[in-house]
């Protein structure tokens, strides 16, 4: 399967507006989990800045799409953002030193669990192609596609992309892409860089109540 990648930031812009999500949004998360990141000290626990980077990723993210009426969903504690009117969802990940590279391939960081690897089997069996436009029919809210902001701190930028996954590797990290919208990069204090993350597992917690 040949993977759609859009690079070009009027195609960026424009791919993106067909979403309903802002480029500045984008940008503004990723660079709000970055000094999230940078901000955890050794007394910190191990996991900490990549924990941190993700969180605030995440909540920046759906802090400013809550005005454009999208919806927090943390069902199976696999935290998304929900499209107003269901036709998409994003989730936040941690990528490899591929991410937002045109050429290259990318894959997450962190090992994905069975939330994730539910997402990327419904990815993968859509019927619509990359080109696809919001006024067609609404998808079931639990069958809708998942996109995964993925960010990568590097020496000096941070790179990200929105892409479209469809397929977790023997190893359990996403791989394959049906669509790829990669991020402008955006410069960072070469002084300030953020420790290497242990992100842990993608693990889903089951709670029942004490008897």
């Amino acid at each position: 399967m040949q993977t759609m990648v859009r690079s070009e930031l009027v195609d960026v812009e424009e791919t993106l507006g067909k979403m309903g999500v802002p480029l500045k949004v984008l940008e503004e998360a990723v660079q709000a989990g970055y000094l999230a990141g940078i901000s955890r000290t050794a007394n910190d626990a191990p996991n900490a800045a990549g924990f941190y980077q993700w969180n605030d990723t995440l909540r920046s993210l759906r802090e400013n799409m809550a005005s454009q009426n999208w919806e927090r969903n943390d069902a199976g504690n696999w935290p998304t953002t929900v499209h107003p009117d269901k036709l998409l969802a994003i989730a936040v990940s941690s990528g490899n030193a591929d991410t937002g590279k045109e050429t290259a391939n990318p894959s997450t960081k962190a090992l994905k669990g069975p939330k994730t690897a539910r997402a990327v089997t419904i990815n993968a069996n859509q019927p619509w192609l990359p080109d696809f436009e919001l006024e067609e029919e609404v998808a079931p809210e639990a069958n809708l596609p998942t996109w995964l902001l993925l960010f990568y701190a590097a020496e000096k930028e941070l790179r990200a992309e929105l892409s479209l996954p469809v397929n977790i590797d023997s190893e359990g990290h996403v791989s394959a892409w049906r669509e790829r919208v990669i991020l402008p990069a955006l410069p960072v204090d070469p002084v300030l860089t953020v420790p290497e993350p242990d992100f842990g597992p993608d693990v889903d917690i089951k709670i029942a109540r004490k008897r």
